[in-house]
């Protein structure tokens, strides 16, 4: 577990809350000029002074409206215009061949949609001599026009001019203009009075189009022509009729609005046209289709003359118009019916090409046009939201009341928000958007009297206001601007986020006002448990207002804010009929709208019977199409809201159809966060029963399987005034504009199809039939007889874009797919798609987390139940800040983690081959094991509480309306920490006065005793003082809290005392000296003691109902049911049942055991069984029987436990399942029916003092006393997995490792242990406990290279020794063999110790004397320890000699050498005094054979000047270095005088000189090679490193060196390294080591000095190995940890083979006993808990002991004679 964690510090109390899964980040950089530059750009003032101007009156206030940067929704929408299916060919060619790679070139490159809009294609149903459905085609045009941020308007301009058009109004001056003069000239008008009609409801008025009525039989094809005829006739005959547009066709209409009539600028930048000639038309006139390509006369097959000149015009002036780069002329001929083949194909390939690259072009310029300053995050999002205030709140009718309690609101000092209530479509947001746009508005004018800046937030109107982590994360951003604070300082994760911005509008760091307005706190969503609202705090500062809106039928989030706001929550008074009338009338008032008296009766009768803001919207939208001629019979409006809704849910389904309706409107309410109109299209085109329906009611199959883009586009149009568009993800989404609008789809539209719904959107999102895979589907029977079809069964490419997670090569992440997958899965109940797509998928969880923040990411884990998904998300959040830090750690951490459940999960499985294979790319290294805390053990986190915190009352577990909580609060401080239990999240500290913490059962407020004189109520969601009670001085001894009461006794004084926490005050205050107190269950009664009379009264009316008698005075009172029946604990430790009979008021009591070391009793949740908890023993009561069931004294064998110590606490599970119990350090999990032990747990060598249970969460709490507590789930005691990976309580100093053995070996810097380590596993086999004394340290660990033996060396704390305590290089030493743990040598004051490398033989140099003036006399033996045979010796040592270099044992021919190089001493004698006259000394090679059998041949001394010739006689040997084949490198230096002597240290030979070596062969004692120059003169040999095929020399300057000729080869600079931390690897390809501030791994490339990887290290690393294999890396932690890893770095190194025959990967573990496996984890820790109980032990015993005092002596003979004493059952004594 990682214990350097987020440090949470308590600033009035000093007291720091560590909680330990929360890893450590890295702290920013606090360089003040770093600082100032990093900000530069987050002031914006990089921008120029224009630019500036308006960013900073957007984010303070006060920007004028028309200034607001406006940006167009990320969609490029273009409107197909022809004037029919004369080109019909070369637009299916461009849907099918170039659309999808415009889609994708949009999408890849830019982020944005591409879209097509042609109303003509699949839709025969569009007949252009139906003007009302032309209507939709002019609207589609304008939209294209309004919402495209590209090009919106290609044309296709052929030799067909097309149907007149024919107006749907007339200005009524104008159509009696053409009246007259048709009456002049004697033509009859008959048809235009049957067709139109006069509107009067208009201004100007109008002559309005009728619909043909088929129950009349009209049929306006019939007469479309002569109307035309009439129109154009008597428009030609008035020289004053300008507005009568009859004398053009549709198609040149839709030109010259959509091309013609714009400016040049505005042609170039957003229209194409392609222009065709058909050479042969005239030859081809008798052919069927001919007319599909040109105008024919009525009847015949001639050109119609007016119509083709007409064309000839038109595309004359077209020409002329448009760019030569937009613009396309072809030729071409028609073969028979059809265009050429030949020359089709390449004409239209041509015009495929061109489209696609202009398309292309226009979209780059206009990206490149587009404001830069939506670009930044802030700034986009303000302009959304000051855009939405701008035309949300116009027109404002009434509510001058409302708007008089914001003002006088914003004027008082008042220190909270205030709340605006109502019901849903009652104008709260249009309120807001006044306020807002008001008090900006006084900003401008400077009509305020101080400075004012306006945050205004409109929730769910974008995607950043949806979950409360964006929204803050904005908020603070645009605070921070305001205030002056530095932005880089905002943290991102939630918890901090929102502490911060708690800060922030409690601090008011602001010389003015801030108004910060949030409409629709109901629309957050429960991510980060933003719909709690613990982020909007009670009080803020006086200069800080908020306002914010609520659905009042929102109750949970009324309730909330009514506990945080005392009287600042406003009930919007409901809109009157006058308001809604008003309203009415401003609407119509700005359309030039009106209506007859008849109608307006009868809206004012409706609005008698309903008066919403949302009702007159309704009624608005209905009247809008009213004509003053129709008949109001037929335009009943409905008297309600929702009849209102229904009834347009029912006139859409009768127009276009109830599938189609019900489709589409499904699709659009179950969408999470609303659809684009390209999504929308997708995926309608993938819904085959649509298809089918709507193919067959049009008879015929378009040349694609996609939907027509005219249904979705005439609903949209329809439903206009009751959508929205907002964007979210990025792109343009349409959504229900009102609540209950939606609320009445998804009660219409998506019960009986809503899974079909959402797997469909599913199916859109996954990809899983996109680009080109052919869907299958069923043909209609009607459509087969058509096109006479054999098989029924058919499949098609329905056109949809793929959904990769990321688009293109810059990896813009698909953030609709990311956002939306989890959340349609789910509710599709799609479980295993959920995991393989999404929640188990590791490219989806990286690349979600590139576009948002891991709480988003974790909040989609939370969606569904399901344990291998919350293993995943706990991991996740577990990961926290490491992927903050760098995003690429995420395939490690949840390797790291996750290990643990690989074979019983398969999903989890699946998830980390994952990370694995990802691991080249992201980080080199890959976990061989679990390296990390793991989620789904039975421990769930830690949390280290501070040094000074008073345990036993500080500590508490309760529920609470807002979940399971858990509270700490140090006696001293004021502030109450506060945890969510289930996953340790951090609520908001509640400010509390000095005292103890009492909450309520059910945890809605907090009491606290202050001054032992009163009791303070807090409600626990806010904070906010409920009340206070005062009931006199005296010591509290006992509290009982339940619901509703509180009742205490006190030491000294009568009692007890009886309050009433709802209405704060005392019920009743007693005049007994009482010691025990109970309140039933059902707060009905109140039990004390009285001495021995146990009194019973009923609540709240306090009267006395029954006496009862217990054998002696109460301790504890218990109440088991609400019979009522109680078990009392008395002074003399007898536990009784006492049962009242309140009618006959009777009791009877039964004594049940005796024990004088009963402590206290704890009731079971469902009261059917007590724990009696003494010392040593648990005893267990059934409360129904009244006998004692069980008794809990024994740990299972083989755990240790300290003899004196006892329980400490004692609880049961919320269903009585199960009893826990704590002891000593362990946690005791037994079956309470079996009484079976579960689990014996432990994580930390510190007692456990007090144990916390949940009455509705498996989960208990256990404080240690080393002031940590513990969070224990329940859940998973059925999991063998360890939440910890330490291996050591204390930082890692040493590591040794052995690949042959399969073995690690490592120290720590707190014990005197080694732990023995499986390299495999990461599990722990065995301790090496080198002494029992906690002051020893071990300095190193060492193992034989065949690792069946090791060496651990200590400092002792305590020696005899006077060598030991002089010389420092001495040690305690002990030889180990691995396999049994035992103890093979013991050297005292030991020197060196050197194994050979080919066994397990070992020399010990012990030093036998010291002399620390005079190095010559110390005296050192060199014993040869051989553990095979259990047999040892020693070797000649020659006298007068030191070392100067460690020694080494080189094998070669099959025999061991001791080799080292040595200094020594040779001396000359007076021969009479025996005095020294004179001494010389000589650096040698020694070289020793080791035999049991010495030969003074075996031992010889060798000088440098011995070996080469070519030396100086200057030059003296320094170290040596074994190589291969059993030889040494003999280093020497150059022209050295002497060596250096040092007292503690001995010889120190020079660090830095000339120096030059030879490679000497031992057993023939020759020179096989002389190197000159060796190295360079500051390179040391100290650390010096050869790489394992003897390739490469490292230095311990990071220079290397080739093998080879010695010779310098690369610096390795790029990073910088801790000291001796750096390994090679790969042969010496790479560098692998700690950097320098220990929080990274780095790999380096050893060619060409690059950094190719990095892996984040939670704490810090403190040493690292590589193991003999080149790439299992071994790292060990501050923490106590040991990281085990493996390299993966080349594209060369078999990946798949190397991962999957790792044993974490390969292996699946035997699975033993729960029991067995808790008891072997917890014999390792034996020495350590041994050394506890001596420390306990020795402490105890310094305690100064008392005599029993009298009362327990007298305790002590009571309790025999009162034991067996049996009571019947007595009248009450006193009544």
């Amino acid at each position: 577990m990682q214990r350097r964690a987020s440090l949470l510090v308590d600033q009035e109390s000093g007291c720091p809350f560590r909680i330990r899964h929360l890893d450590d980040v890295i702290d920013s950089d606090t360089t003040d000029l770093y600082r100032k530059e990093k900000e530069r750009s987050l002031r914006y003032n990089h921008l120029n002074a224009e630019q500036y101007d308006v960013v900073d009156k957007l984010i303070r206030g006060g920007i004028r409206p028309e200034f607001v940067p406006c940006q167009k929704p990320k969609v490029v929408r273009m409107f197909v215009c022809s004037s029919g299916p004369d080109f019909e060919s070369e637009i299916n060619y461009l849907f099918e061949n170039v659309y999808p790679l415009l889609r994708q070139y949009c999408r890849d490159n830019h982020g944005i949609d591409f879209q097509l809009a042609d109303m003509y294609w699949g839709n025969p149903s569009l007949p252009s001599t139906d003007p009302h459905k032309m209507a939709t085609v002019y609207e589609e045009l304008r939209h294209c026009q309004e919402i495209s941020m590209g090009p919106n308007f290609i044309a296709f301009v052929g030799q067909k001019y097309g149907t007149f058009h024919l107006p749907l109004t007339v200005l009524a001056s104008d159509m009696e203009e053409i009246k007259d003069a048709l009456l002049e000239s004697g033509s009859d008008d008959t048809l235009l009075n049957k067709w139109y009609e006069k509107d009067l409801n208009v201004a100007p008025n109008i002559y309005r189009l009728k619909k043909p009525r088929s129950e009349d039989g009209q049929d306006l094809d019939e007469d479309y022509q002569e109307i035309i005829k009439l129109l154009q006739s008597g428009s030609t005959k008035s020289e004053n009729i300008t507005s009568v547009q009859c004398s053009t066709s549709d198609f040149e209409n839709l030109l010259q609005s959509g091309m013609l009539r714009l400016s040049r600028e505005e042609r170039d930048k957003n229209c194409i046209v392609y222009m065709r000639n058909i050479r042969n038309i005239d030859e081809r006139l008798n052919a069927k289709n001919a007319g599909n390509f040109v105008d024919l006369e009525d009847g015949n097959s001639k050109r119609d003359i007016d119509k083709t000149n007409k064309i000839n015009v038109l595309r004359g002036f077209v020409e002329k118009c448009v760019t030569s780069s937009n613009i396309v002329q072809s030729e071409i001929e028609l073969n028979g019916c059809t265009l050429d083949e030949q020359q089709s194909g390449q004409y239209i390939s041509n015009i495929g090409k061109h489209f696609y690259s202009t398309v292309v072009r226009l979209v780059n310029e206009q990206i490149e046009r587009e404001n830069k300053l939506c670009e930044d995050p802030l700034i986009h999002e303000l302009s959304l939201h000051w855009n939405y205030a701008k035309q949300s709140y116009s027109p404002f009718i009434g509510r001058e009341e409302v708007l008089n309690a914001i003002k006088g609101y914003l004027l008082s000092d008042t220190d909270q928000p205030l709340v605006l209530c109502s019901e849903s479509g009652t104008g709260k947001s249009t309120l807001i958007a006044k306020a807002a746009n008001d008090i900006n508005e006084a900003v401008i004018n400077s009509d305020l009297s101080m400075p004012t800046a306006v945050v205004v937030r409109f929730i769910g109107e974008t995607g950043h206001c949806e979950d409360v982590q964006p929204l803050l994360y904005h908020l603070c951003h645009q605070l921070a601007f305001i205030t002056g604070r530095y932005r880089q300082d905002i943290p991102s994760d939630y918890l901090a986020l929102k502490n911060y911005f708690i800060d922030l509008i409690q601090r008011g760091e602001y010389g003015g006002m801030i108004v910060i307005l949030i409409d629709a706190l109901n629309k957050l969503s429960t991510t980060d448990n933003g719909h709690k609202l613990d982020w909007l705090p009670s009080r803020i500062a006086s200069n800080v207002k908020i306002i914010v809106t609520v659905d009042s039928d929102d109750e949970e989030i009324m309730k909330r804010l009514e506990n945080k706001v005392d009287e600042g929550i406003i009930a919007m008074p409901e809109f009157s009929p006058n308001e809604c009338e008003n309203t009415l009338k401003a609407l119509m008032s700005g359309n030039k709208q009106s209506v007859n008296y008849n109608q307006w009766k009868r809206i004012q009768l409706s609005f008698s019977s309903c008066s919403t803001p949302l009702f007159s919207r309704l009624v608005y939208a209905e009247i809008s199409q009213w004509s003053s001629f129709d008949d109001i019979s037929t335009n009943m409006i409905e008297h309600s809201t929702d009849d209102f809704i229904k009834r347009i849910f029912v006139s859409l389904e009768q127009k276009h159809g109830s599938n189609l309706v019900r489709r589409i409107l499904g699709y659009l309410t179950a969408a999470k966060n609303g659809l684009s109109e390209l999504e929308m299209e997708d995926i309608l085109s993938l819904d085959d029963k649509l298809l089918n329906s709507i193919f067959v009611n049009n008879n015929e199959y378009p040349h694609i399987r996609r939907i027509p883009h005219i249904h979705w586009s005439c609903l949209r149009q329809e439903l206009q005034p009751y959508l929205c568009c907002n964007q979210s993800d990025g792109i343009a989404t349409f959504r229900w504009r009102y609540r209950r609008f939606a609320q009445l789809a998804e009660e219409r539209y998506c019960q009986e199809s809503i899974s079909t719904l959402y797997s469909n959107m599913a199916d859109y999102y996954i990809g899983t039939w996109s680009g080109t895979i052919r869907k299958p589907f069923k043909h209609p029977t009607v459509l087969m007889a058509k096109y006479k079809l054999v098989e029924r069964d058919g499949e098609c490419c329905r056109f949809v874009p793929t959904q990769p997670l990321s688009f293109g090569e810059n990896m813009v992440c698909n953030s609709r797919k990311l956002s939306q997958l989890p959340y349609l899965l789910v509710q599709s109940e799609r479980f295993d798609d959920l995991k393989s797509d999404v929640l188990c998928n590791y490219e989806w969880i990286a690349s979600k987390l590139r576009i948002t923040s891991i709480q988003q990411v974790i909040a989609d884990f939370e969606m569904y139940e399901d344990r291998e998904i919350k293993l995943v998300g706990d991991a996740l959040r577990m990961s926290k800040s490491a992927i903050s830090v760098d995003r690429n750690a995420l395939g490690m951490e949840l390797t790291g983690r996750l290990l643990p459940h690989i074979y019983k999960y398969p999903s989890i499985k699946e998830l980390i081959r994952q990370c694995d294979l990802d691991a080249q790319r992201c980080c080199p290294l890959v976990a061989n094991c679990q390296i990390y805390s793991a989620p789904g053990g039975p421990l769930q986190y830690e949390c280290d509480i501070g040094a000074n915190v008073n345990c036993s009352v500080d500590i508490d577990v309760f529920t609470s309306p807002d979940g399971i909580l858990l509270t700490a609060k140090p006696f001293y401080s004021t502030r109450l920490r506060v945890w969510e239990l289930a996953n340790g999240d951090e609520r908001p500290d509640i400010m509390l006065p000095l005292g103890d913490v009492k909450p309520t059962k059910d945890g809605r407020y907090i009491n606290i005793f202050v001054d032992d004189r009163s009791i303070k109520t807090y409600r626990s969601n806010c904070g906010v003082l409920h009340g206070e009670v005062e009931f006199g001085h005296g010591k509290i001894s006992q509290v009982k809290v339940s619901n509703k009461y509180i009742a205490f006794t006190q030491y000294k004084g009568a009692g007890p005392c009886v309050v009433d926490i709802e209405r704060s005050e005392i019920l009743h205050k007693f005049k007994y000296h009482t010691h025990a107190v109970a309140i039933t269950e059902d707060e009905k009664y109140v039990a004390f003691n009285a001495e021995r009379n146990i009194l019973l009264y009923e609540l709240p009316v306090m009267q006395r109902k029954c006496v009862a008698t217990a054998s002696d005075v109460a301790h504890e009172i218990l109440f088991v049911n609400d019979i009522p029946k109680c078990f009392v604990l008395t002074k003399t430790k007898i536990v009784e049942s006492i049962s009242f009979d309140v009618i006959n008021r009777k009791f009877k009591c039964k004594g049940i055991l005796t024990d004088m070391n009963a402590k206290k009793c704890v009731l079971s949740n469902l009261r059917q069984l007590l724990i009696v908890q003494c010392d040593k023993i648990l005893h267990v009561i059934d409360t129904v029987t009244d006998k004692v069931r069980t008794r809990f004294q024994k740990l299972p064998a083989g755990v240790f436990v300290d003899s004196n110590s006892t329980f400490s606490g004692a609880g049961f599970t919320p269903d009585d399942s199960m009893i826990v119990a704590t002891r000593y350090t362990y946690l005791i999990v037994w079956d309470a029916e079996t009484c079976a032990p579960i689990r014996v747990l432990q994580t930390a060598v510190s007692p456990m003092v007090q144990l916390f249970t949940s009455d509705s969460v498996n989960k208990v709490v256990t404080l240690l006393k080393n002031n940590s507590f513990q969070v224990w789930d329940l859940e998973n005691l059925d999991r063998d997995t360890e939440h910890s990976a330490e291996v050591h309580q204390g930082a890692v100093q040493t590591l040794a490792v052995s690949s042959a053995a399969d073995y690690i070996m490592s120290t720590d810097d707190k014990t005197p242990d080694a732990k023995l380590v499986c390299l495999s596993t990461g599990d722990v086999m065995d301790t090496l406990q080198h002494s029992e004394n906690s002051g020893d340290r071990l300095t190193e660990v060492l193992m034989s290279p065949d690792g069946l033996y090791a060496a651990t060396r200590a400092k002792l704390e305590h020696t005899n020794s006077l060598s030991y305590m002089t010389f420092e290089p001495l040690t305690d030493d002990v030889m180990w063999e691995l396999e049994t743990a035992s103890k093979v040598f013991h050297a005292i004051s030991n020197r060196y110790i050197v194994f050979s490398p080919q066994s397990g033989t070992a020399a010990f140099v012990t030093c036998a004397f010291y002399n620390s003036c005079d190095w010559s006399e110390n005296i050192y033996n060199v014993f040869i320890v051989y553990p095979e045979t259990s047999t040892n010796y020693t070797i000649d040592f020659p006298y007068h000699t030191e070392f100067v270099a460690p020694p080494k044992i080189v094998y070669k021919g099959g025999n061991n050498y001791f080799a080292a190089i040595v200094q020594t001493c040779k001396k000359t004698f007076d021969n009479n005094t025996k005095k020294e006259q004179s001494r010389w000394t000589e650096v040698r090679l020694l070289v020793q054979k080791i035999t049991p059998n010495q030969n003074p041949s075996d031992q010889v001394l060798l000088r440098v000047q011995n070996l080469v010739d070519d030396v100086d006689d200057t030059d003296e040997f320094l170290d040596l270095i074994p190589v291969f084949d059993g030889n040494v490198i003999a280093v020497y230096a150059k022209d050295i005088d002497m060596y250096e002597f040092v007292t503690d240290k001995g010889i120190i030979p020079p660090k830095c000189t000339r120096k030059g070596a030879i490679l000497f062969d031992v057993e023939g004692q020759t020179a096989l090679r002389h190197i000159p120059l060796f190295l360079e003169t500051k390179s040391k040999l100290e650390g010096l490193q050869i790489s394992s095929q003897n390739c490469f020399i490292l230095d311990s300057d990071l220079r290397v060196f080739k093998y080879d000729n010695f010779s310098f080869y690369q610096h390795i600079q790029c990073c910088k390294f801790a000291p001796n931390c750096t390994k090679f690897a790969l042969n010496g390809r790479y560098i692998i080591g700690i950097s320098e501030n220990q929080r990274d791994i780095l790999v380096v490339r050893t060619s060409d000095d690059k950094k190719v990887g990095s892996m984040f290290v939670h704490g810090k690393a403190t040493c690292l190995r590589v193991a003999d294999d080149d790439r299992t890396v071994i790292v060990g932690c501050e923490d106590g940890r040991i990281m085990i890893l493996s390299l993966i770095l080349e594209m060369a190194d078999p990946l798949r083979e190397h991962i999957e025959k790792l044993p974490s990967r390969s292996e699946e573990p035997v699975q033993n006993n729960l029991i067995i496996n808790d008891v072997h984890r917890l014999s390792l820790s034996t020495p350590d808990q041994q050394r506890l109980s001596a420390r306990l032990r020795k402490a105890s015993i310094a305690e100064e002991r008392r005599p029993p005092s009298y009362t327990t002596l007298h305790r002590a003979v009571t309790i025999s004679r009162m034991s067996s004493r049996e009571r019947s059952p007595n009248a009450c004594a006193q009544q």
